[in-house]
């Protein structure tokens, strides 16, 4: 791609590892002659690859998205809907079919300082272009459902599609490099305005919490309830605002399924029955993750912060138990559809704007296939992955190392576990008064529990083999999860 001042190529790479299929990353890249000190001085040493020669010349390598001609490039290509061929296939750059007019002026930029697998690229604090590092030769699903949101649904709860950039070797075949949406003001996401609701219900427990009783709670975990259903002694401690918002977060989740689901007229968008072939299916790779994660615990077991290894024997002998909940998922057919999903939603994939939820980031898993992320499953998938990360936000917050003595000395986990029990619910009630009666929800109650249960299991199972390879120290969260869902199989 042509950049005034500055020699750039974009280029991809094929990584091949002893273990494993291949991954393909892009890298855009750009070199800069030393002897230009102050532009030199301005690329991060994040971004700079090497030191190396064009001709006699000495100059640096370096990713090309620090450099503000390379970016304001990409936009007005987009802007123009530019085409560009080389020898290997088409570089297409375009815009939404909505016909977003952006503009014929100068373009300032910026690259957004995060921690991502991703680079996001600022405009004018009006557009959000991601960079997709990782990538795969078919449609990105991040994209795919982007674009049907804003194109094909009046959903608004999610950032609207702008344009895109492809590069496409072959016929039908599609590369996506990146993808520029609305940038939304916020004000951060809503795993951070969790955090910080639950810091001050936690400063009201070590405040209080002797003169109050903690009540036992009544009802299951999957079963939807109102705010004025709360018991007086923990709507004290709740509050009303952040209550109300995991209300809205239900809604909002709701929202986006439907809409998700209300053009089975669009290619890769079709409904799908839910079968029991696929219900076996699931519980067959249900089994594989069962083993493969409790295999994982047996032998991480003597490594494990000494607390926690008796936690973890419990776990272990409740295996079976397991099994026997996840065989609940094909016992008998459960009439609802597969569709569309989100896919990997969690609090930090949603962004709070002060007044409403945003949801952001539609690319499903990182670790699997496109292919297989764009598979059509059950909604309640996502809900239980929010459900999940409630469950991790009140246990990190106690998990500070200003909360270890009080956690040690009192039942801080007690009011974790109760804060998440009720804010799970209320944030059920939000999305069953606005889901309705779609046919993607199962009607019955105990379908939806099993479902509910199934895919809540699923999901501690999977997160206690990821946080014994990562995170050790927070292997007693998910080990909480499934000894809670074990617990509530077991009296009820």
């Amino acid at each position: 791609m042509p950049v005034k001042d500055i020699p750039t190529s974009w280029i991809t790479l094929e990584i091949n590892y002893n273990d494993g299929l291949p991954e393909t990353y892009q890298l855009p890249l750009a070199y800069m002659p030393c002897h230009k000190d102050e532009q030199v001085k301005e690329i991060p040493k994040k971004g700079i690859i090497c030191t190396t020669y064009l001709g006699n010349e000495e100059g640096i390598l370096f990713d090309a998205v620090y450099n503000e001609n390379f970016r304001n490039q990409i936009f007005s290509n987009i802007r123009k809907g530019k085409k560009i061929q080389n020898g290997v296939g088409d570089l297409v750059f375009y815009q939404s079919d909505d016909g977003n007019d952006l503009g014929k002026g100068e373009i300032h930029s910026r690259v957004l300082n995060a921690e991502q697998s991703n680079t996001s690229l600022i405009y004018d604090n009006k557009y959000f272009l991601k960079l997709y590092r990782k990538l795969d030769s078919t449609i990105n699903p991040d994209l795919e459902i982007t674009r049907y949101l804003s194109e094909k649904t009046d959903y608004k709860n999610s950032p609207q599609f702008v344009g895109a950039i492809e590069f496409n070797p072959g016929p039908n075949k599609i590369i996506v490099l990146g993808m520029m949406q609305d940038l939304i003001p916020n004000q951060g996401d809503a795993w951070d305005y969790t955090k910080d609701s639950l810091e001050r219900y936690f400063e009201g427990v070590m405040t209080r919490s002797k003169e109050v009783k903690l009540e036992q709670a009544q009802g299951e975990l999957t079963q939807p309830i109102k705010y004025d259903d709360i018991p007086e002694s923990m709507k004290e401690f709740l509050g009303v605002i952040y209550p109300e918002r995991a209300h809205l977060l239900g809604q909002r989740t709701a929202e986006m399924h439907t809409a998700l689901a209300a053009r089975p007229d669009q290619k890769d968008f079709k409904h799908e029955e839910f079968s029991l072939h696929y219900q076996r299916s699931v519980y067959s790779s249900l089994q594989s993750l069962t083993r493969n994660s409790f295999q994982m615990l047996q032998k991480s077991l003597k490594n494990l912060p000494e607390e926690i290894q008796k936690e973890a024997k419990e776990v272990l002998d409740m295996k079976d138990e397991v099994l026997r909940v996840f065989k609940r998922i094909y016992d008998h057919k459960i009439p609802v559809m597969k569709i569309r999903t989100h896919g990997d939603y969690h609090l930090g994939q949603v962004l709070w704007t002060g007044k409403d939820f945003i949801i952001i980031d539609f690319e499903g898993e990182p670790a699997r296939a496109f292919s297989e992320r764009r598979l059509k499953r059950s909604p309640l998938r996502d809900v239980a992955g929010m459900v999940r990360s409630f469950h991790y936000a009140a246990y990190s917050s106690i998990m500070e190392p200003e909360f270890e003595q009080q956690r040690k000395d009192g039942d801080l986990e007690a009011w974790a576990e109760a804060w998440y029990y009720h804010i799970t619910r209320l944030y059920l009630q939000g999305y069953n008064e606005s889901v309705g009666e779609s046919d993607f929800i199962p009607q019955d109650q105990e379908d939806f529990k099993i479902l509910m249960e199934t895919f809540l299991l699923e999901k501690a199972v999977y997160e206690l083999n990821y946080e014994l390879n990562n995170r050790p120290n927070w292997v007693l969260i998910p080990l909480r999860g499934i000894k809670t869902i074990i617990g509530r199989y077991r009296n009820g």
